[in-house]
């Protein structure tokens, strides 16, 4: 007879000793005595020998186990002395991961099993719930799960189906479920998201993706090389293993589009729906209501570069080079074809003295003041926006010109920031001098008059943070692009609002009712 089957018999004769919490104490037991073995050491007489266990604990170690381990401190001592051997060799160590790859792959098993969150049907019309049947028609698949602490896994995916003349064709996977051709994402999420059909990564290394490129500016390149590097643990692919052990670019930016699409139906307590097929995704949804985002190329007022004018003869619907001659006639459209990529100018930021970045917007071409000021009014247009009561900006001489005589902006200060003012403008210009010069508005100075009541260049330090991500940023296309930018606000925000209140700014959304009161 083994050990193991004495140790059965043992426990056969006392069935009551057996329960969640005897069999919880003593693991702990032996994984917090463990752990303390250099502890025990340092408190034993000097010439007690440190490859023998000594017979009792010291109270503090005592005191500790009997409080870790919810049992008595007579308790601690009887499992010393019955454990103590155990404990001194190492206590129990199983390579648990490596016992699932050798042998629960060839069995159909695996140490992670992504399944959907329920195994009933979750539609409430549904026959099988009401009668209680659970869903037994399965599909499952061997796939990689990218873990923060452990490096890639085998993980087993199973989705579920309710599908028989009972159920109502619904198929649950481990993140969403999926009707007629749309996936429905679970208001509540499991610890990992499916990045590819046979790929998940944990939400702590997608987050780990996220703060790296919020705080370092780090390219989703080099978020795949980090963990392929650093905390793949060196671990190889299987021989018999059909996915790589490896993650790619695209595992980043699905992942990290994923978890900010699921946080930002959080935040606006919708739910996530997205077309089943290889595009996972549609930003353009998420673009066009996003309040911190103006993306639009509205505002321009050059014609952008390499075009060319065609016009259309609806009569023969082909389309040819415009000539001087074909102006005028008729049944003749003209348009404009632009060849190559049409590269954006800056992003234009606007921005709270706190710091909140309150809109942006793409800019071709240049800088247009003319832009500048259509893309303000833009931003607080509407009976509920309540319009600032001073602007500050680089080129305020140059807007101020342009907005002269525009109702919009009567009672809106606009001057030059101050170290733009000391620095870049000309002293001889008067109507700067005279007009933009922010010493000649009383309400920006502190009370004490010796200093200013605002940060002035607020804009500019958010510019020089927005800035570093170009290269990230550079290759990207439109709808990608402006959700990447629209996302990173997003978080800045969040930060920064964090930030205010526990600098005691309580800082919060003002209904206009109370702004005008």
């Amino acid at each position: 007879m083994t050990a193991f089957n004495h140790l059965l018999c043992h426990l056969e004769q006392e069935p009551g000793t057996i329960s969640n919490t005897s069999l919880t104490s003593l693991f702990q037991f032996i994984t917090l005595a463990t752990r303390l073995k250099n502890d025990i050491i340092l408190v034993e007489p000097s010439l007690s020998p440190t490859s023998d266990p000594p017979f009792v604990l010291s109270p503090a170690v005592t005191v500790f186990l009997s409080a870790g381990c919810s049992i008595s401190p007579a308790e601690v001592n009887d499992a010393w002395s019955l454990l103590k051997d155990v404990i001194w060799s190492g206590g129990i160590t199983v390579d648990v991961g490596r016992l699932w790859e050798t042998h629960g792959t060839q069995r159909g098993l695996a140490e992670y099993l992504l399944y959907p969150p329920s195994h009933s049907c979750l539609h409430p019309n549904c026959q099988r719930l009401t009668k209680g049947m659970t869903l037994k028609k399965a599909a499952q698949t061997y796939v990689v799960l990218f873990t923060l602490t452990k490096g890639p896994c085998i993980a087993k995916s199973v989705h579920l189906y309710c599908q028989s003349q009972l159920a109502c064709g619904i198929d649950y996977h481990h993140n969403y479920s999926v009707f007629k051709g749309e996936r429905t994402y679970y208001e509540h999420q499991p610890d990992s998201v499916q990045a590819a059909d046979h790929v998940f990564i944990e939400k702590s290394v997608i987050e780990l993706f996220r703060t790296a490129m919020d705080f370092s500016w780090t390219s989703a390149t080099n978020c795949a090389k980090l963990y392929n590097l650093c905390l793949s643990h060196g671990k190889q692919t299987p021989a018999d293993f059909k996915v790589k052990f490896e993650l790619s670019v695209e595992h980043v930016w699905d992942g990290y589009v994923i978890t900010s699409l699921l946080k930002d139906c959080e935040r606006c307590m919708n739910t996530l729906v997205a077309p089943h097929t290889g595009e996972q995704f549609q930003l353009q949804e998420r673009l066009a209501r996003a309040r911190t985002t103006i993306a639009t190329n509205t505002s321009l007022t050059d014609d952008p570069p390499d075009e060319e004018e065609y016009e259309f003869n609806e009569n023969t619907r082909r389309a040819l080079p415009a000539t001087s001659s074909s102006q005028d006639r008729p049944g003749r459209k003209k348009f404009r074809a632009v060849f190559g990529h049409w590269r954006t100018h800056n992003e234009q930021l606007i921005v709270a003295p706190c710091g909140m970045i309150i809109a942006r917007r793409t800019f071709f071409e240049a800088e247009g003041v003319a832009s500048v000021k259509q893309f303000i009014k833009e931003v607080y247009a509407g009976e509920d926006a309540v319009k600032p009561n001073h602007i500050f900006f680089d080129n305020n001489c140059t807007l101020a010109k342009v907005a002269m005589g525009n109702p919009f902006f009567d009672n809106i200060g606009l001057s030059v920031d101050v170290f733009h003012f000391k620095c870049k403008h000309s002293q001889t210009d008067t109507f700067c001098q005279e007009n933009c010069n922010p010493e000649a508005f009383p309400e920006l100075h502190s009370d004490d008059g010796k200093g200013w009541r605002f940060n002035s260049s607020v804009a500019e330090q958010t510019n020089n943070w927005f800035s570093k991500y170009h290269p990230i940023a550079r290759e990207m296309l439109a709808h990608k692009f402006n959700f990447f930018c629209d996302e990173l606000i997003l978080r800045r925000n969040h930060r920064t609002e964090e930030k205010l209140g526990k600098d005691g700014h309580n800082p919060r959304i003002w209904p206009c009712q109370q702004v005008f009161e």
